[in-house]
């Protein structure tokens, strides 16, 4: 696959990584792992009928990985929350006000 395959496959691969890399942000890494997933299956439309499907199979495959670590950080960030300070949320903790009154 020395075409149109190879070249939508390698940049399927490179935005896979990239969204890997971005997966504490949620919202970069979405927009990241969406194109990966286009080109990703457009390398495997194109390449359906070529031989060589390594490079296409990777690609899927990152991308796939891509796609679960990021449902895996929206997950983590909706069952545990965004990570707020306790000291913030504590009804019993004095404010900043009543701290320097005392």
């Amino acid at each position: 696959m020395t075409g149109r395959g190879f070249w939508l496959a390698t940049g399927a691969i490179l935005c896979a990584i990239i969204a890997l890399l971005l997966f504490w942000v949620p919202l970069a890494a979405l927009v990241v792992a969406v194109i990966a997933v286009g080109l990703a299956v457009a390398a495997l439309a194109i390449g359906a009928t070529s031989r060589d499907r390594g490079i296409t199979a990777l690609g899927i495959v990152v991308t796939g990985a891509a796609v679960l670590s990021l449902g895996c950080a929206i997950g983590y960030a909706g069952i545990f929350g965004i990570g707020t300070a306790p000291a913030l949320n504590s009804p019993t903790a004095p404010s900043a006000s009543e701290a320097s009154a005392a």
